[in-house]
C-alpha cells in the first residue's frame, strides 16, 4: 500500500501524517469531480527529500518507498499532424437544384478544391460566380477559374474553397421581371449548406459574376449584405434602377455588414461610363472597394487575362482580418 508524506515545518510528525490524510482525501475527491481543473495542480513543485525530515520553511513533497514520484500533471495526447495535400487539381461536377421559383431545376456547377473533403477541419468558403449574357455556367470554367484556383491552393497562396456557377436560363429577359437572385438566395445557397461542409456565415460567402453576372452580383450582393461580404463586379453594367437604389441599400445596412467591392472594366468597354458613376456612388458612401480600368474590351479575352486576379482577391477576403481601404 501507497504511503504518502507531506511534510511541514511543525514537530509532531503524527500531526503531520494525520494532516496529510485529510488533504490527500479531499485532492482525490476533489479533483475527481472537478476534472477540468486539474491543471491548477501543476503550479506546485514537488521535491523530493529525505522522509522524516522538516524542512527549514514550508514545502510539499509527494513520494512512494515503492514507486516514482507521483504525477499529477495531466496526460497530454499529442494532435495528430494534419494530412499534406498532395493533389494539384480540383475537379468540376454538375447539379440540378430543384427549386419553387422556376418549373424547371436550376442547373449549377461546383468547383471542388484540390483534395476536397467530407469532413473538412474547417467549412469551405465560397464564392457564387455568375456567367454573362447569351453564355451559360460553361463560361467561368472556360475562361479558367478553376485554373486559377488550383493554382492559388496548390501554391499555398490561398486556402481551399468551393466555387459555385448557377446558370441562368433567361439571360436576355429584363433582371427586373425575372427572379434569378431569389433563386439564388432562396434555392441554391440553402441547398448547397445543406448537402456541402461549406460556410453557413456570410464571412465565408462571397458572390461575382461578369458582365450581366456582374450586374446581378452587384443587385443581390448589396440587396442582401447579411448574406455575403464580398462582391465582385466584373465588366460591370448596373441593371436599371440599382444605381437610384444603391444608396438607400447602404443606408439601411450596418457597419459591420458593408460588404468589399471589386470593380474592373476594360478601357474600350462600351460600358465604361454607368460603372464609373456606380463606383462614385460607393466612393461617396464610403464603402470598401478597388476600381480597376484595364487595358481591353468586353471580350472573353479580357476576362481570361484577369480571372485568376479576381480568384485572388475573393479568396484574400477569408484570410484578412481587416477590409481593405479604398483603392483609385
Amino acid at each position: 500500500m501507497k504511503e504518502i508524506l507531506i511534510a511541514f515545518p511543525h514537530p509532531n510528525i503524527r500531526l503531520q501524517r494525520s494532516l496529510l490524510s485529510c488533504i490527500v482525501i479531499w485532492l482525490f475527491v476533489f479533483t475527481g469531480l472537478c476534472g477540468c481543473m486539474v491543471q491548477s495542480v501543476q503550479a506546485v513543485a514537488f521535491t523530493p527529500t529525505d522522509v522524516g525530515t522538516v524542512p527549514d520553511s514550508t514545502s510539499t513533497e509527494i513520494r512512494t518507498p515503492e514507486s516514482s514520484p507521483v504525477d499529477l500533471r495531466p496526460t497530454i495526447t499529442p494532435s495528430p499532424s494534419p494530412e499534406v495535400c498532395v493533389e494539384n487539381h480540383g475537379h468540376i461536377e454538375d447539379f440540378e437544384i430543384a427549386n419553387d421559383i422556376f418549373s424547371y431545376p436550376i442547373r449549377t456547377k461546383i468547383y471542388f478544391p484540390p483534395c476536397y473533403s467530407d469532413k473538412p477541419e474547417k467549412p469551405y468558403p465560397y464564392v457564387i460566380m455568375i456567367h454573362g449574357m447569351l453564355f451559360d455556367y460553361e463560361q467561368w470554367d472556360r475562361i479558367g477559374a478553376d485554373e486559377a484556383a488550383d493554382k492559388l491552393i496548390s501554391s499555398g497562396e490561398a486556402g481551399p474553397f468551393l466555387i459555385i456557377m448557377p446558370n441562368e436560363e433567361r439571360t436576355t429577359a429584363n433582371p427586373n421581371e425575372v427572379k434569378f437572385g431569389s433563386a439564388i438566395t432562396e434555392s441554391v445557397i440553402p441547398w448547397l449548406e445543406k448537402n456541402y461542409p461549406v460556410c453557413t456565415d456570410r464571412t465565408g460567402r462571397a458572390i461575382g459574376g461578369l458582365s450581366r453576372g456582374a450586374g446581378w452580383a452587384v443587385h443581390i450582393g448589396l440587396s442582401h449584405p447579411e448574406i455575403f461580404s464580398s462582391i465582385g463586379a466584373h465588366s460591370f453594367p448596373p441593371f436599371t434602377g440599382d444605381p437610384q437604389a444603391t444608396p438607400h441599400w447602404l443606408t439601411e445596412t450596418s457597419p459591420d455588414e458593408i460588404p468589399r467591392v471589386y470593380i474592373d472594366i476594360g478601357i474600350a468597354d462600351g460600358g465604361m461610363s454607368l460603372a464609373r458613376q456606380f463606383e462614385q456612388i460607393l466612393t461617396a458612401y464610403n464603402v470598401p472597394h478597388e476600381w480597376h480600368i484595364n487595358n481591353g474590351e468586353h471580350n472573353e479575352a479580357y476576362w481570361s487575362a484577369h480571372v485568376e486576379e479576381y480568384i485572388r482577391w475573393y479568396a484574400s477576403g477569408w484570410s484578412q482580418p481587416d477590409p481593405p481601404q479604398i483603392l483609385n
